[in-house]
């Protein structure tokens, strides 16, 4: 995925504005830690053998594997993509488990290399002796991915019941659970840029002030692209266009001001993912 996005966020400030610091950030997944962002395909199967789906008749056990590739991040958003293939096979008790629409999973970072799980789409039907349950998610959380070599997925959810249910299925959820580990390396995280005015007054024309832009998360962020706001009254050096920033490390950009009593912004983006951040400047 290879797509730039500037994003302005002129705002109008009070003329006490202090020094702070803004970052967006990205849900992103990589394939090793402190990697580069990267869309993946995955494949999971399930641990133990089996993952349970309860319904109200009976807890149905079957063996099961899912693929799908991660298709997008974006400024506070979920790393999502769509799953091309969701199996269950060898249920027991004569049950047969099908996914008639195998949906979408996203995830969205919390902590480390880990983060909660959610399916959008996915439609199932268990059936025996005549009897047809159906179930379908909608942004439903499903569980949490712990990342790792492998990573897995803890599968702790409740799926609603859907249209063409039997009435002996009852009108509750039910309860999917186990795990699935991944056949690859992955792991979640957070990443963004975040840039740092040091000093937001420009008095002068002319007068030059030096801004930091900081990869504060857990993955390595290529090409940064910087674009200053209202390019007739600033202009930036570019030094960090183009640059690669790996966790914790720093590229300083000079800003100077080429007219007085004007108000301008900095932003800094990266071409893969759309992490974004921005320091607002005040004359």
């Amino acid at each position: 995925m290879r797509h730039s996005k500037k994003i302005g966020l002129l705002a109008v400030v009070a003329a006490a504005t202090l020094a702070f610091a803004a970052s967006a950030s990205a849900t992103v997944v990589t394939t090793t830690t402190g990697g580069e962002v990267e869309t993946p395909t995955i494949h999971a199967v399930s641990e133990n053998g089996h993952v349970t789906l309860a319904n109200s008749i009976a807890n149905i056990e079957c063996s099961s594997t899912a693929e799908g590739k991660v298709e997008s991040h974006g400024e506070e958003a979920p790393a999502t993509g769509k799953i091309s293939s969701l199996t269950f096979t060898g249920c027991t008790n004569g049950w047969h488990v099908t996914a008639n629409a195998p949906g979408s999973l996203s995830v969205n970072w919390t902590s480390g290399y880990n983060g909660d799980l959610y399916s959008s789409g996915a439609n199932v039907s268990t059936t025996r002796f005549g009897v047809t349950c159906n179930y379908e998610t909608n942004n439903t959380t499903i569980g949490t991915v712990s990342g790792g070599n492998p990573a897995t997925l803890n599968i702790e959810g409740n799926i609603p019941i859907a249209a063409g249910s039997s009435f002996l299925c009852g009108s509750g959820n039910a309860k999917w659970s186990g795990s699935y580990v991944t056949t690859a390396a992955l792991f979640v995280v957070n990443a963004g840029l975040s840039v740092e005015p040091q000093v937001t007054k420009f008095k002068n024309v002319n007068e030059k002030k030096v801004l930091e832009i900081i990869n504060p998360g857990l993955a390595t962020i290529k090409n940064i692209e910087v674009n200053v706001l209202l390019a007739g009254d600033f202009k930036g050096a570019g030094t960090c266009n183009g640059k690669t920033l790996k966790t914790g490390e720093v590229c300083k950009e000079t800003v100077e001001s080429l007219k007085a009593n004007k108000l301008g912004e900095l932003t800094a983006s990266s071409i893969t993912p759309q992490a974004l951040g921005s320091g607002e400047l005040e004359s």
